[in-house]
């Protein structure tokens, strides 16, 4: 790349820390890198990804036709040696920020916002918030109101700030006092590849897709499971994920009695193989952005039930013949039992898919064009 031509510097002092894999992250990069240049009428201008890790070679063998990737092995004072490091590419002119748009609100930002106050570049910044944002900002808890607190003084003066939902406009509005001239509301594009809807096979098999943590909601959805034991018993359990919870899910499926199958954490390619054998997905989170698993089922054609949040009040909107919504076990488990009894409509999944594709690209169009 010509090192004189501006281009979009995506911010991630520590890429470890991101739940998406990172063949899915970059994927979705590159996706944007593809707009982008079609966007300015270049198709060799590409992305930057500057990045901080505690291992290099996991970006061995990658490559994406519109990122250009600066990656920096770090294990000691990791947000120094990032600023060192981005400040080095930026003074050599091997990257030239047209804007930086920082991986996460609170270190990538504040690294952008350094950038600037330190003259080293004077581009403009974007975040982006993939979380939920409710009237009391990131939460109610002591490490959410300290959030709230960094991102109110780290977001002062920025020029533009993506949200992944409109229902967020107006929490974000109030909360953190973003005007809505700098709000860009862009959802996060998913990379799929179809399965043939004529070749699913009916099933009684229940599907989890996410990571095990507390976030996810796994204690609520461990007694949904409980309840709905006590009201059928031919169905088994799918388990897409992985994380510091598994040995505590295992155990309480164990005690329940239901057959159950880890495939552990799957790449977005590897998940499509495994959605043919879902008939429904059960999403306990109890806070949810955009609530992307949940989008990506009704597009493989199964059913989902879910746990009410603004994402999936949004999802259960747009598509009210693939989801419903519970607020308690009982609920929810009925309506587990009705998904498993009833046939998807192909002909509506098949006008979703279309729907959805054509929305993904005009929202990706939208969130490039900001950075121009």
């Amino acid at each position: 790349m010509n090192k004189k031509i501006s281009a979009p510097v995506f911010v991630f002092p520590n890429i470890d820390r991101v739940d998406t894999s990172l063949k899915d992250l970059l994927s979705r990069f590159d996706s944007y890198g593809s707009a982008y240049s079609e966007l300015i009428g270049n198709p060799d201008q590409k992305l930057n990804i500057v990045c901080g890790t505690s291992n290099k070679s996991n970006f061995d063998h990658l490559d994406y036709k519109f990122l250009e990737l600066h990656v920096k092995e770090i294990n000691k004072f990791r947000l120094f040696g990032f600023l060192i490091c981005i400040s080095s590419l930026i003074r050599k002119r091997e990257v030239n920020p047209r804007i930086l748009i920082a991986g996460d609100p609170f270190r990538g930002l504040f690294v952008c916002r350094l950038l600037r106050l330190l003259r080293i570049t004077s581009s403009r910044i974007q975040v982006s918030l993939h979380g939920e944002i409710n009237s009391n900002g990131f939460g109610v808890s002591i490490k959410a109101k300290l959030g709230n607190l960094l991102f109110k003084i780290l977001v002062r003066g920025i020029d533009s700030i993506r949200l992944v939902l409109q229902d967020q406009v107006k929490n974000t509005q109030n909360v953190f006092g973003i005007p809505s001239e700098k709000i860009v509301i862009a959802p996060v594009p998913i990379s799929l590849d179809f399965i043939d809807l004529k070749v699913k096979k009916p099933n009684r098999t229940l599907g989890f897709v996410g990571r095990l943590h507390n976030e996810r909601g796994v204690d609520l959805w461990i007694e949904t499971i409980k309840n709905l034991k006590t009201k059928i018993d031919d169905f088994d359990l799918r388990i897409i994920g992985d994380g510091p919870l598994r040995k505590y899910f295992e155990e309480e499926l164990e005690k329940i009695g239901v057959p159950y199958k880890f495939t552990g954490r799957l790449t977005q390619s590897e998940l499509k193989n495994e959605w043919e054998n879902i008939s429904v997905l059960l999403s306990t989170a109890p806070a949810e952005s955009y609530g992307m698993a949940m989008r990506e089922a009704v597009m493989q054609g199964c059913a989902v039930v879910s746990y009410t949040n603004s994402g999936s009040k949004d999802v259960a909107k747009q598509y009210p013949d693939s989801v419903n919504l519970f607020t308690d076990v009982s609920g929810g488990s009925s309506l587990i039992i009705d998904a498993m009894n009833n046939q998807i409509n192909t002909n509506k999944v098949e006008r979703y898919r279309s729907e959805f594709m054509q929305l993904q690209k005009d929202n990706i169009d939208k969130l490039v064009k900001s950075w121009a």
